[in-house]
């Protein structure tokens, strides 16, 4: 088992994707639907400027370039609200009007957000190819994974990439908001705050990397420096990545480490499209 550390100079970065097939501002919004998905019975996304609970509880000013009007889900309200108000489950979406994404097999749904995780709270961005009648589990993606629990809030674009196959002129794309635990301590949530709405035509060919691990000796042990008097004979490194294929063609890929004094490359593997391993 390879234990997770940090590592300097590694980027997980996106390719800036493809021709925009659409974009929104939130200045309009009569094509947008809002609601919820059972058993949510709790709270919805609304549009307007940035929320003052979320200067309060998130950060104090939203995520460069986003502006008034955005769409926003607070959910800190229902943990502020008077005694006896009890916190209910929540499982809220924004949903886009029908778009035409027929031009990529691939698309990219990209916006810019400010999200700070609480407890039970799950962030997805969904897919419907069928114009909102059904959303596959397989074109579903929790998002902010790496968001820790009452932790720093994240104030970033995210980048989020889905296979979809040929000729979808009737897609749609949600945004939801779950928390399934109806308690007044520990569910609900911080919020959500989202602008610059655009989906983009994907790529035949990108890879992405996930992550990257490296440990030290037989037993895997996690490491950032050590004295050079304790490296020779002593042991091993292992350096391994998580990478993902994000285009729509087979990808030939392998994992290069390079320091000068230590150079190596991974055995070559194929990923399939939307496959992810380890290298």
């Amino acid at each position: 088992v390879l234990f997770r550390s940090a590592v300097n100079n590694v980027s997980a970065g996106e390719k800036a994707g493809g021709a925009i097939i659409y974009q929104s501002d939130f200045s309009s919004t009569a094509t947008w639907s809002t609601g919820n998905v059972a058993p949510g019975v709790q709270g919805s996304f609304q549009f307007g400027g940035y929320p003052t609970n979320f200067a309060d509880y998130l950060a104090a000013t939203p995520t460069t370039g986003m502006t008034a009007p955005m769409a926003y889900f607070d959910a800190v309200q229902y943990l502020l609200a008077a005694p006896g108000t009890p916190v209910g489950v929540q499982n809220a979406y924004l949903q886009s009007p029908t778009i035409d994404m027929s031009a990529s097999a691939v698309i990219t749904v990209k916006f810019d957000q400010v999200y700070r995780r609480f407890n039970h709270d799950v962030l997805y961005v969904e897919i419907s190819t069928d114009n909102g009648a059904t959303w596959p589990a397989s074109l579903s993606r929790a998002v902010n994974g790496n968001a820790i629990g009452n932790g720093a809030t994240l104030k970033n674009t995210l980048t989020t990439d889905f296979l979809i196959g040929p000729a979808v002129t009737q897609g749609r794309v949600r945004l939801r908001w779950e928390s399934l635990t109806a308690d007044n301590d520990y569910g609900s949530g911080y919020g959500w705050a989202v602008d610059n709405f655009k989906v983009l035509e994907g790529y035949e060919n990108n890879l992405q990397l996930k992550e990257v691990y490296y440990a030290y000796g037989n037993q895997a042990l996690t490491a950032t420096q050590m004295p050079l008097s304790q490296v020779a004979g002593a042991g091993k490194y292992s350096f391994a990545a998580d990478i993902q294929n994000v285009g729509s063609a087979i990808q030939p890929t392998s994992f290069k480490v390079t320091s000068g004094a230590y150079n190596q490359t991974s055995v070559q593997g194929d990923l399939a499209p939307f496959a992810e391993d380890s290298l």
